[in-house]
């Protein structure tokens, strides 16, 4: 229905229209017609039947006496009619109510049979009447219980002073309507008071969205331009995101202390990128990083034990990346904030013209939902929907709405002269054209145009060859290659192939040009490229323990071990070079320390350079392992090792050593033990790269000890 409701009341009468829409032959003029009072007593007793009333009057004329009912008469029955189903289809009332707004039908067709003003659509003040029942009555739903029971009452109780017509055909249906009004005006004034104080308790909860929102788009500019290791992302995410949120409620985001905070997760991110020039994040600047991420992770302030382990996570982290270990980058997903499209593009019809005040049929968890939209929240993102009542029924982002209402699972509630616009439909006149052409007997409707796409493309085919003559050549190419021409695509094909391996082998480098890499590259070229997870698995054996046959393929192993194995053989070659790198964070003496992890060096630096590959030989029953070092291995006492053969990272400090049982006892920051360890499974660890010496301090006895050997020497 696309008449709007400003052409209301109508210019005209719309008897001769009805009359020609719903066409009956006339009586014979010998005929007994039925009296209107007679008829009228009939619709009166069909108040609430459920048969169509055409059927009702005609038995009723059988019984009766012989009589017949005019072709117009019978042409405004059958009008009404339709028009009241029209007016529960298209401006639908939950079933209680409708079956009593429904009760009406006799009523009116009575009215429209007694005065001619009723066949103008929106004149009459039973049209005003049935347009503000079904106004009143939008809204309620049986599951409202003693809120609905008012507004129940009230338009039961119109309907019967209405239908009180048929004693007293002096009813005034105008004041009926005014009560109305005037009690549906007190409603609104109630509902719009409660609105008030909701609107009020939101604000909380918008000021909560818009700091989420300006958290997560910090955090995902930073995802989308940089690569991150995923411990990182995992910080990001948890507790710093957290943090954003408070520095954002407490301070605001156009404060120094969010400008700041914004500082520090930029730095974090770009603190774990590739050295660009060769250049390096300096071991100050990491530490002062790490006092700045401790003071600012407000959203463990009161937990000190998860704010170490936050952060330690962070430093660890950095320690590897300090030692020229592959950190692991990858893409981290963002953060996902509901909310933060608003669907704003592409809105068309309903979803274009959403205002407070409408009504919408919607779905929930108890089932259907009628609800107004109240309000319109953080520039229309956030809508908020009440009940009849005033009480908060449903909130929803913009974007959901608006897809709801695509789908066809919301569907708004027109309530504005509904009845009126019914009876116009009824007859035919459901558009400003057909209003016309009925006031304006020259005017004739446009018709509507249709599509010249639906008629040329036939036609437009052939200019399209004519100008294109080459096309029909070319077309057997693609669909027909001939033979020669197979070889070389096949070429094609094949020849880029070693070029992935060969750009993913050159990762970023610390410590400057190797040979490794191309040595790698001439291997791989004339093989398969390998699988992400086993790369490390096609390095050959040292060639100290089997020289005289390649190792079996290894089982796939977890990507931490695969990272530790591929980084050995890289280690070995630059750790003689730079004797004091996993000395730089400790600010000591480098040749102390430097003696006391001596003998840890050279059993980390034994492994050669990668070497090409032997011819294949019978596979073994177990991977071959090193023979583990002997009584030459000296951990000192304090020292930070990293394991990584877990499914989480750890860090921890070698505190005690018992002789007895040769055991190694580890501990984290706070001295709670972590893991206890053999000689002989440590020695494993370290030699499948399991283990990273991070960190050594010397004790004041070792260096005693140290000084009188020296002094007996």
């Amino acid at each position: 229905m696309t008449l709007p409701n400003e052409h209301l009341p109508l210019p005209c009468s719309l008897r001769e229209v009805v009359c020609r829409t719903f066409p009956h032959a006339e009586p014979s003029s010998d005929a007994d017609m039925l009296q209107q009072e007679r008829l009228t007593t009939y619709l009166r007793d069909a108040v609430g039947a459920a048969e169509p009333l055409l059927t009702i009057i005609r038995q009723r004329t059988a019984e009766d006496g012989p009589a017949q009912l005019a072709a117009a008469d019978a042409a405004t029955i059958e009008w009404i009619s339709l028009a009241f189903d029209c007016w529960s289809h298209d401006y639908p009332v939950e079933a209680p109510l409708r079956d009593t707004l429904h009760r009406l039908l006799p009523l009116a067709i009575a009215v429209a049979l007694a005065e001619h003003s009723f066949f103008t659509p929106g004149a009459h003040p039973l049209h005003k009447l049935l347009d503000r029942l079904q106004h009143s009555a939008v809204g309620w739903q049986t599951r409202l219980d003693r809120a609905g029971q008012m507004l129940e009452q009230r338009v039961r109780r119109a309907v019967e002073r209405a239908l009180a017509w048929f004693e007293d055909p002096g009813t005034d249906f105008s004041a009926i309507t005014q009560e109305l009004e005037a009690a549906a005006h007190r409603d609104e004034e109630r509902a719009a008071r409660m609105v008030h104080r909701l609107e009020e308790t939101e604000q909380a909860a918008v000021r909560t969205r818009h700091a989420r929102r300006e958290a997560a788009g910090i955090i995902n500019r930073g995802l989308a331009s940089c690569e991150l290791p995923m411990a990182i992302g995992e910080f990001l995410k948890g507790p710093w995101y957290d943090s954003l949120q408070l520095v954002a409620l407490r301070h605001g985001t156009s404060s120094q202390e969010w400008r700041e905070i914004s500082r520090i997760t930029d730095q974090l991110m770009r603190s774990v990128q590739p050295a660009v020039g060769g250049g390096d994040q300096g071991g100050s600047t990491l530490r002062r990083l790490s006092g700045e991420l401790r003071h600012w992770l407000l959203s463990l302030e009161h937990d000190s034990a998860a704010t170490d382990d936050a952060i330690g996570l962070v430093e660890y982290v950095h320690l590897r990346m300090t030692h020229g270990q592959d950190l692991g980058l990858t893409h981290i997903r963002p953060l996902a904030v509901p909310g933060e499209q608003d669907g704003s593009g592409g809105e068309d019809g309903a979803a274009a013209s959403l205002e407070t005040g409408q009504w919408y049929l919607l779905q929930d968890e108890h089932g259907e939902l009628r609800a107004r939209l109240s309000l319109q929240l953080e520039e229309g993102r956030h809508l908020l929907f009440t009940n009849a009542v005033g009480l908060k029924a449903l909130d929803l982002d913009r974007a959901s709405f608006i897809e709801r209402l695509r789908s066809a699972s919301a569907r708004h509630l027109p309530a504005e002269d509904s009845f009126s616009l019914s009876l116009s439909h009824a007859a035919g006149i459901d558009d400003h054209h057909k209003l016309r052409a009925l006031i304006e007997p020259g005017y004739r409707p446009p018709e509507p145009e249709q599509p010249p796409e639906l008629e040329l493309p036939p036609e437009a085919e052939q200019p399209a060859a004519a100008e294109q003559p080459h096309e029909p050549a070319q077309q057997p190419v693609f669909e027909h290659p001939t033979e020669p021409e197979c070889p070389p695509e096949a070429e094609h094909r094949i020849t880029p192939d070693p070029e992935p391996p060969t750009e993913a082998a050159p990762t970023p480098d610390p410590f400057g040009d190797r040979e490794a890499p191309a040595k790698n590259t001439t291997e791989t070229a004339n093989a398969d490229p390998p699988e992400p997870a086993t790369t490390s698995e096609t390095r050959p054996p040292p060639t100290d323990t089997l020289p005289e046959f390649a190792p079996p393929p290894a089982p796939a192993r977890p990507w931490a071990e695969a990272e530790a194995e591929a980084e050995a053989g890289a280690e070995a070659e630059v750790e003689s070079n730079l004797p004091s790198l996993e000395l730089e964070l400790v600010g000591d003496e480098p040749g102390q320390e430097y003696q006391a992890t001596a003998p840890a060096r050279e059993r980390r630096s034994s492994a050669p350079a990668p070497v090409p590959a032997p011819a294949p030989q019978p596979a073994t029953s177990e991977r071959p392992r090193r023979t583990p070092p002997g009584p030459e291995m000296d951990v000192p006492m304090g020292a930070w090792l990293g394991f990584h053969d877990g499914e989480t990272p750890i860090m921890a400090k070698l505190a005690v050593y018992d002789p007895r049982r040769d055991n190694y006892i580890f501990v984290n920051r706070r001295g709670i033990a972590l893991r206890e360890l053999s000689r002989g499974e440590l020695l494993a660890l370290i030699d499948d790269g399991l283990v990273d010496i991070l960190e050594t301090r010397c004790y004041f006895r070792d260096e005693v000890q140290r000084a009188r050997e020296h002094r007996d020497d």
